[in-house]
């Protein structure tokens, strides 16, 4: 893991979008499928895995917006998966931590013009409605819909 940071701190530095978009890819990748399915202990201390993927998400706006678009609103189950449901302390702790990030440092983006979900739709506790029964023209950053959905965790029953 240390040899990996080492890597990656040249490519965030340097501005290399296209190499941080990649080593995103293949650590969001790992991270979910291999090290956070943990059934008794992680992989490594999750520290390490925050501070590999903050690295990377301070690369840019783009690299932000993939991840959350491809690693966390792709797989809209992950938020209750690891917030809620995981057995594992360590592993709630750093989706946490990395959510709270995400959340942070997109929020030097601004607005987004777009929804980070896969069918483009914006849930209905994002639409405010004026009086006329118009929707409000939609102003939101990632960190809103990022909050939208942890918030949306406390109205949903999890077996």
């Amino acid at each position: 893991n240390a040899e990996y940071m080492g890597f990656q701190q040249p490519i965030v530095s340097d501005g290399h979008k296209e190499m941080a978009l990649l080593c995103t890819l293949l650590a969001s990748r790992f991270l979910f499928a291999t090290v956070f399915r943990v059934k008794k202990s992680l992989r490594g201390p999750a520290n390490e895995w925050f501070d590999v993927l903050s690295g990377l998400l301070r690369a840019g706006s783009e690299v932000r917006w993939w991840f959350a678009v491809n690693a966390l609103f792709a797989h809209p189950q992950r938020f209750a998966d690891h917030l809620l449901v995981c057995p594992s302390n360590e592993v709630r702790n750093a989706f946490s931590k990395i959510l709270v990030f995400l959340c942070h440092v997109s929020l030097q983006d601004g607005i987004v013009d777009r929804s980070p979900y896969p069918d483009g739709h914006y849930p209905d506790t994002m639409l405010p409605i004026t009086e006329t029964l118009q929707p409000v023209t939609h102003q939101f950053t990632l960190a809103d819909f990022i909050l939208d959905i942890c918030l949306s965790l406390l109205r949903r029953e999890v077996s």
